[in-house]
């Protein structure tokens, strides 16, 4: 199981189905969703701050959180956000269906 996978399994489901009194609960799983991810975007945020640095270890984790910004802020900007491929090989897809 991967992180992803716990997480949404405390969240539960988030995509909406068409039936008012379900959709309700998926809407407040999709909003605490929403602000776990904008959590670690922020986080993400900050440590790309040190991808300047002289230590090669705050430099090296700083890239790569400002790489996978810049490929978040690609994806948002041509509009291709669920089209694109998994971007830093670490992201999966939203999945078609809920369970």
């Amino acid at each position: 199981m991967e992180i992803e996978d716990v997480v949404m399994q405390l969240i539960g489901p988030v995509f909406p189905i068409g039936k008012t009194h379900i959709d309700d609960k998926r809407l407040e799983n999709l909003k605490s969703l929403c602000e776990l991810f904008y959590g670690l975007f922020t986080t993400l945020e900050n440590v790309a701050l040190y991808r300047d640095r002289q230590e090669y270890s705050m430099k090296r984790a700083g890239q790569h959180a400002h790489g996978v910004l810049s490929t978040i802020g690609k994806q948002i900007h041509n509009d291709k956000l669920i089209e694109s491929p998994n971007f830093m090989g670490t992201c999966k897809r939203p999945k078609a269906k809920e369970e």
